[in-house]
């Protein structure tokens, strides 16, 4: 519309040269029927633009979107150490490069297969620990090489568009659900989108190695445990020995995007809904029940790592918090005590709200994993609490 105000400016400059050739003068009324055709042409112009441009970023950003209508499945040979068999980019490859936004030490991470044949408590060890590797690798990158090595719009825009494909429609464990299916996943087409993941995954799978799905769970979880811990390390107010760190006296403060609080909520509840749905069934009730025979396989060992990262996420999200109460001047020890909460929860209420759907998700997922491990028969988890996860994470867990 700067365009269209520019019009009287042109035609007013077009009188003057009109008028600097010695040429008669137009008349008043040609004058305003000029500058009507200039307003007139000028509008539909940008009308046009503005359509064109609503109508792309519907297309790229609409929901319903099918991952696999963005791949054009095109088989190339490339002969390595005379192997000629064809390389194909999956749609599931696709969801990992961006998912990591490029992060090819993260990527080689999460799509390494486990080595040798591991015994369940084992590969289950080897999860936990790669996806602390992980983590910790992507939250280094996010904090020395993202702003350098990404950025682009159109990355972001692809990564939220396939998060939201299997992340969006709501939180992770709404507080009714139906009797016959204890578990939620998202809007029709989003279960639909996962159950069409997990079926390609099931027809391409080989005996001994990990299904195509895996990498795809893991990358989810490295993103939003890596995004946590990231979180974390910026806007920790104390240090180990709990002495207020010196950055905290900065009246400025990093704030969130909008964007990467969504793709986070979307991050971790995918992969608590690819994992859990892997692992349920229909039993002749009709009832949606977790299947125990299925705590055994590879994916459904991936169920402690969607805690572990859910947790990251959350604590990073009440760093976040607490940093900001602290720029303001807020003491959350006194802060607003008329119900049962804690000063944190109400001041994140009140001043953060942007802050609470994906707070809420991290609660949602863990629920919802918790849910499907207990149920399953698989009495790891207690071990887990017992020796490795202690402390805060403990006592959330505890209390979702």
């Amino acid at each position: 519309w700067g365009v269209v105000l520019l019009a009287p400016i042109v035609a007013s400059i077009a009188i003057l040269l009109w008028s600097s050739f010695a040429l008669s003068s137009p008349s008043y009324p040609a004058i305003l029927q000029s500058i009507f055709l200039s307003f007139l042409a000028v509008a539909l112009l940008a009308s046009i633009m503005a359509i064109q441009d609503m109508i792309t970023r519907w297309s790229v950003c609409a929901p319903c979107m099918d991952v696999d209508v963005l791949m054009y499945q095109s088989p190339t040979s490339t002969p390595k150490n005379n192997d000629t068999s064809p390389t194909i980019f999956l749609a599931e490859d696709l969801f990992v490069q961006s998912i990591l936004m490029g992060d090819g030490a993260t990527v080689h991470n999460v799509i390494a297969p486990s080595g040798g044949k591991l015994l369940r408590h084992n590969y289950q060890e080897d999860e936990i620990s790669r996806n602390e590797i992980a983590t910790l690798s992507f939250s280094k990158w996010i904090q020395q090489s993202s702003t350098t090595s990404s950025g682009k719009l159109s990355d972001d825009i692809l990564r939220m568009t396939l998060l939201e494909s299997i992340g969006g429609g709501g939180s992770a464990y709404p507080t009714t659900l139906p009797k016959s299916n204890p578990f939620y996943f998202g809007h029709a087409r989003h279960s639909k989108s996962i159950r069409k993941r997990l079926k390609f995954s099931a027809v391409n799978a080989n005996p001994g190695q990990q299904q195509i799905i895996v990498p795809v769970v893991r990358a989810l979880c490295a993103f939003s445990g890596g995004i946590g811990d990231a979180m974390s390390e910026i806007y920790r107010q104390l240090d180990k020995d709990g002495k207020p760190l010196y950055k905290n006296n900065s009246a400025e403060l990093w704030k969130l995007p909008p964007g990467m609080l969504h793709a986070l909520e979307f991050s971790t509840i995918a992969a608590s809904r690819i994992v859990v749905m892997n692992s349920v069934m229909i039993d002749k009730n009709g009832c949606v029940v977790v299947n125990a025979s299925r705590r055994h396989e590879r994916l459904s060992l991936l169920l402690p790592c969607i805690l572990q990262s859910a947790y990251k996420a959350r604590c990073g999200l009440l760093e976040y918090a607490k940093a900001t109460a602290n720029m303001r001047e807020v003491y959350l020890s006194t802060y607003d005590k008329s119900d049962k909460s804690d000063g944190l929860g109400r001041f994140i209420d009140d001043k953060c709200p942007e802050l609470c759907s994906t707070i809420e998700a991290c609660n949602g997922s863990a629920k919802m994993a918790m849910k499907a491990l207990l149920n399953s028969g698989d009495h790891s988890f207690e071990e887990l609490l017992q020796r490795k996860w202690k402390g805060g994470m403990r006592k959330w867990l505890g209390s979702i």
